[in-house]
């Protein structure tokens, strides 16, 4: 109660405390960040503060700030800077709201050789001009006895380091490179944050901004970056890269789902750091991507135009050139919860270490002389159980990734043990014979801030990941079914034990249709996945469109009662076999029935094959008379039908089955579905290539 009291204050004094604007002043405009487009500020700052003057009602102009002017602009109290650094001197005239990204300081050049800072003594290293990381600099590396060289911006230093006129230069992370470098941490120059700093007499205005920012939700907050990268890179390639538009671009996925955060599977559809970044891709180079999961990379073909996971084998360096990182993480060690620690890599020397084939490193991961018994396992899981069960001493992965994994196995018998000095990058992997492809990858990563969100928006939570369940669950069909008809009565005592129940059940009814007809368990899954998203698009009740979620792949149940040459004929039904394949709407309602799913499981079974113009089957219904749960699971099951291969026909591309179902408005589909379906028909596409 306190807090909304708190929060109510802070509205009336935004409301009526301020009759001025105040300007905001950006440091830096040469990135998605901020920049300015005829004379107007665009970019990330530049919508969230835009967002906030609306939903605060204050006025908050955005402009650029000249460093070489600092001191003046501080001397102003109406003044608020962004990304000013935190000082003892400054932290008497303002105070700092800490926003979104930390700041780490590196060295960056191109000579793969150096490994170390004490290899620039005789070098000439690129300061820039009034930065607070030059000043650092120049204190704590005295002892290189470098050749300073003065510049201007981060762009002046990358583009004399390309002409060979200086061999590295000093700067933060905030932002990518353009182009593929060499860097080098520099850990005498502690992390700082970037600061909203505001003038002390400004103090009401500081608490409001401050609430402000620090509760913005964290998806909010994900879409302006997102939305900000891609209209960036619009507005600065213009028609650089318009060879590429309208192209088809084949990425490819690692098998399996451990590759956490960088993909995983979200209610069947991929998420996570790097499907993220493709779709922005694809909507800044308006191209299409077209998703490729293939379990043995040796088999890899030339027309893969992407990876996904940066695996730089002796194969992928002949085929790929690898991206600046989009993440990195440094490698971790875990172990059993009741042994000890490690506190350097050493102490793996003579034990057994887990590594999994399925990351973006093995055995190279540690010293090449360390005398270690190595075990390689197909992926993360099995590494995890391994050292549970005691065959191997320690497991080696990313961080995030063990205890994402250990959280979703409910393992509470892993724990973290050290770390290792080796750090682990990852980016895309471009196909060689498409350098223009390349060329864009690495301008767009320059904005690939992953590794410096202070607040990591990708992965606040842990992933929960979806369960599969085998076709294994066919032998016990039957028993339960049964259990379900003679318990029906008092499962209704118990809600949640009932709901447990049935799904089981409609677990069997899938593993049982899939296995008698040609539609596959991922047909089934994705009609259900498409049904769902349509029923949420039409604003149906909550509980309407979780039971369409569960049910709609219950449609062709009925098909179990049909004859197996009928349903496997590898040509065109006569007539007469289609009036024997049309009785499998009843037989799937009657079964339906009798399991007491309820009407919606019902309705699916029977009126899927109803058109909107009254001639469909069994009963001829038409337009509003077919219940909208039927309604959505046709237009989900025709336009799966026309994409898979079936013995009697090829598959149709996305854009052909597109162009049947619009034929089909108001004759076989209800047309509001049809529209929302073509309004959302990338999303379509997205689940039928993440489910193949």
């Amino acid at each position: 109660m306190r807090i909304l009291l708190i929060q109510i204050l802070l509205l009336f004094i935004s409301l009526f405390s301020y009759g001025e604007d105040f300007k905001i002043y950006v440091e830096n405009e040469t990135s998605f960040l901020f920049y300015r487009e005829n004379n107007e500020s665009k970019g990330f700052y530049s919508e969230l503060f835009k967002k906030i003057g609306e939903d605060t009602n204050i006025g908050l102009d955005l402009l650029p700030l000249n460093p070489q002017i600092i001191l003046d602009f501080e001397k102003n109290d109406k003044n608020i800077i962004m990304d000013l650094i935190e000082t003892e001197e400054r932290e008497k005239k303002f105070n700092f709201i800490p926003t979104f990204f930390k700041l780490n300081s590196k060295i960056y050049f191109l000579d793969k050789s150096i490994k170390s800072i004490d290899n620039f003594k005789h070098r000439k290293v690129g300061l820039l001009e009034n930065y607070y990381i030059t000043k650092e600099f120049k204190e704590k590396y005295t002892h290189i006895d470098y050749i300073p060289v003065q510049i201007k911006s981060r762009q002046e230093g990358i583009e004399l380091l390309k002409d060979g006129k200086i061999d590295a230069f000093v700067a933060d992370n905030q932002y990518g490179m353009e182009i593929k470098t060499e860097s080098l941490d520099l850990t005498r120059i502690p992390t700082v944050s970037t600061n909203l700093a505001i003038p002390k007499s400004n103090e009401k205005l500081y608490y409001i901004l401050k609430d402000y920012i620090t509760k913005i939700p964290h998806e909010d907050l994900k879409k302006l970056i997102n939305d900000a990268r891609v209209n960036y890179y619009q507005y600065k390639f213009k028609d650089k890269y318009k060879d590429l538009e309208g192209k088809k671009l084949r990425v490819l996925l690692p098998s399996g789902n451990d590759y956490y955060p960088l993909y995983y599977k979200n209610n069947d559809v991929g998420d996570g750091i790097g499907i993220n970044y493709l779709r922005d891709i694809e909507k800044i180079l308006k191209v299409k991507i077209d998703y490729v999961i293939l379990k043995d990379i040796s088999k890899i073909s030339d027309d893969i135009d992407m990876t996904l996971v940066n695996r730089e084998t002796d194969l992928t360096k002949e085929k790929f050139n690898f991206s600046n990182s989009y993440y990195n993480f440094t490698v971790s060690v875990f172990n059993k919860m009741e042994d000890g620690f490690i506190s350097e890599v050493e102490e793996l020397y003579g034990k057994r270490v887990v590594v999994s084939k399925s990351e973006s490193y093995e055995k190279s991961t540690l010293k090449s002389n360390m005398d270690i018994d190595y075990l390689v396992v197909d992926n993360l899981q099995e590494a995890l159980e391994k050292v549970v069960t005691g065959e191997a001493d320690f497991g080696l992965g990313d961080e995030k990734a063990i205890i994402n994994k250990a959280f979703n196995l409910k393992n509470n018998k892993i724990k973290i043990a050290g770390n290792t000095n080796k750090k682990i990058e990852i980016g895309f992997g471009i196909n060689k014979n498409n350098p223009l492809l390349y060329n864009a990858i690495q301008e767009i990563s320059e904005s690939f801030l992953n590794g410096n969100l202070a607040v990591n928006l990708y992965l606040n939570k842990n992933h929960k990941e979806d369960k599969n369940y085998s076709t294994l669950f066919l032998i016990f069909l039957i028993g339960i079914i049964i259990m379900v008809l003679f318990r029906n009565y008092k499962l209704k005592k118990s809600e949640r034990r009932y709901y447990d129940l049935t799904m089981s059940l409609v677990g069997s009814l899938e593993a049982a249709s899939s296995y008698n007809d040609e539609d596959t368990g991922e047909h089934i899954r994705r009609v259900c996945l498409y049904s769902k998203y349509l029923a949420m698009k039409l604003g149906l009740s909550s509980k309407n469109v979780e039971e369409i979620g569960n049910f709609a792949s219950l449609h062709d149940i009925g098909k179990i009662g049909i004859d197996h040459n009928i349903l496997r004929k590898p040509g065109k039904l006569t007539n007469q076999e289609f009036e024997v394949m049309k009785n499998h709407t009843k037989i799937g309602f009657q079964i339906l029935q009798k399991s007491s799913l309820g009407k919606v499981a019902e309705n699916i079974a029977l009126y899927h094959h109803e058109k909107w113009n009254g001639n469909g089957y069994p009963t001829g219904l038409a337009h509003e008379a077919i219940p909208i749960e039927a309604r959505i699971v046709a237009v989900a099951d025709v336009y799966d039908a026309l994409r898979q291969e079936r013995s009697y026909k090829v598959a149709k591309s996305h854009e052909e089955a597109l162009k049947i179902i619009v034929e089909e408005i108001g004759i076989s589909f209800d047309p509001r579905i049809v529209r929302l379906f073509l309004e959302s028909q990338s999303t379509f596409e997205e689940i039928y290539n993440l489910n193949k």
